[in-house]
């Protein structure tokens, strides 16, 4: 992935957009806002203020929200909130020039303590096990959502092995190892920027820039199509002594399957004029997972 640009080609590269309305966005040296400052920064960005400046950024000036979506995780552990708490500062205030490409496996890894991720659930073969950096996925799916309304080229995106909650089938983006990413290509004619908010228990992507889209006449929307659906298999009862007599315990709950599609629908002056199918995605069934205790 190419990060590193020029400080002098940038400055030039603004000043031609000086023309265009602006909203001040902070770049810093590291693609992210210092952690003392983030809070202060997203607040002021929350109402249209300059955000503070701690060390040696650039400002880009972008006049539009190009494409933005917001996810839950009100109901996960606190290890995965303070995972995707992590991961989303990580790709805060990343920009893109013409022609270059994001991945976000770059951006996160390496999934380890050291990099500030803890311990949390992670799919792994049909099955919930704990991974350092479980939750992830829904940095990069919540970031996917956001390019795909900005119409920015997806160069790799993946679904998850099985269904996920945060977002509706076919708009997943799953990170595994070095085998699975997402990465986009900012394949407009100018720059764009990531900025990332966390308000509580909510994740929110933006992708900021210079609009050329007549949003007046041509909108767009997407809509995921269940094409079939498996239903999961009898549940698997494991045995364990260690446990007394009456303990019950669901490890995993039952996934159902899907083969689903995702499509970019086009509408000029209100009527649809097209319909492009973004991506099927394959999800596998899985059975519930109990424990039962036979201990004295």
């Amino acid at each position: 992935m190419k990060r590193q640009w020029s400080v002098i080609f940038f400055s030039i590269w603004m000043a031609a957009e000086s023309m265009w309305g602006s909203l001040m966005l902070p770049i810093l040296g590291d693609g992210c806002i210092v952690p003392a400052e983030t809070e202060k920064a997203m607040q002021a960005w929350a109402v249209g203020m300059e955000a503070p400046n701690p060390a040696g950024e650039l400002h880009m000036k972008t006049d539009s929200i190009l494409g933005e979506y917001t996810t839950s995780f009100a109901t996960s552990s606190p290890s995965r909130k303070k995972n995707i708490k992590n991961g989303a500062m990580k790709l805060d205030g990343i920009t893109l020039l013409p022609g270059e490409t994001f991945s976000c496996y770059d951006v996160l890894a390496p999934f380890n303590a050291a990099n500030g991720y803890e311990t949390a659930g992670a799919y792994q073969n049909g099955r919930i096990v704990s991974s350092v950096g479980g939750g992830v996925c829904q940095i990069s799916s919540t970031l996917y959502n956001a390019v795909l309304g900005a119409e920015l080229e997806i160069v790799e995106r993946h679904a998850h092995s099985m269904t996920v909650s945060y977002v509706d089938l076919a708009r997943d983006a799953a990170i595994a190892g070095t085998y699975k990413d997402f990465c986009f290509t900012n394949d407009s004619r100018h720059p764009v920027a990531i900025k990332a908010m966390v308000y509580g228990d909510s994740v929110t992507f933006q992708i900021l820039g210079i609009e050329t889209r007549n949003k007046s006449v041509r909108t767009i929307k997407f809509e995921t199509k269940i094409v079939s659906t498996v239903n999961p298999g009898d549940t698997v009862v494991t045995y364990d002594q260690s446990k007394p007599r009456g303990f019950t315990k669901m490890t995993q709950r039952a996934h159902k399957g899907y083969e689903a599609e995702l499509y970019k629908v086009i509408y000029k002056n209100g009527q649809e004029v097209d319909r492009i199918k973004i991506n099927s995605s394959i999800y596998t069934a899985s059975p519930a997972y109990i424990t039962v205790g036979t201990g004295g």
